[in-house]
C-alpha cells in the first residue's frame, strides 16, 4: 500500500514465514501494481487457483487495487 501507515513488504513477508508459510509460498513485490502481475501470471501458470486472482487488505490496498484494474473510487 502507498499508505504511510503500511507494513513494508519485507516485513509482511518475514511475518508470514514466522506463521508458518512454506518459504516458496511467499513472494515480495514492492508495487502493487507489480504484485498483481505476478499473481495474474502465476494463476494463469497454474492449474491450482483456476486463473483467478483475489486480492484481499486494507481498504486502502483494495481502492488501489481497483484503480489500477480500471475501477472507479466509488
Amino acid at each position: 500500500s502507498a499508505s504511510p501507515r503500511a507494513i513494508p513488504a519485507e516485513e509482511l513477508a518475514e511475518l508470514a514465514l514466522d506463521l508458518g508459510f512454506d518459504e516458496d509460498a511467499v513472494h515480495v513485490e514492492e508495487k502493487l501494481d507489480d504484485a498483481i502481475a505476478y499473481a495474474v501470471e502465476r494463476a494463469d501458470a497454474t492449474e491450482d487457483f483456476a486463473g483467478g486472482v483475489l486480492i484481499t487488505g486494507s481498504i486502502t490496498v483494495v481502492g488501489e487495487a481497483r484503480t489500477l484494474l480500471g475501477k472507479d473510487a466509488s
